[in-house]
């Protein structure tokens, strides 16, 4: 996890640089219920998930929609 953070953290500074160049198209991205999309998702993200109950694979449950 450790190569992950350090990799996160120089592509946060590569977009901060981008952006103060040309803003975003938005302040927040959000879902249709409004739900808060974070820039980006990383492997920190998922680590108290367990694949088979709470993600699973396409057509088996747990049935997620399809993104």
């Amino acid at each position: 996890m450790e190569q992950s953070d350090q990799l996160r953290k120089k592509w946060e500074d590569e977009v901060r640089r981008s952006i103060a160049k040309q803003a975003d198209q938005k302040e927040r991205w959000s879902t249709v219920s409004d739900l808060e999309i974070a820039r980006l998702y990383t492997p920190e993200d998922i680590q108290n998930m367990d694949f088979t109950s709470d993600i699973g694979y396409p057509g088996q449950f747990p049935y997620l929609p399809a993104l």
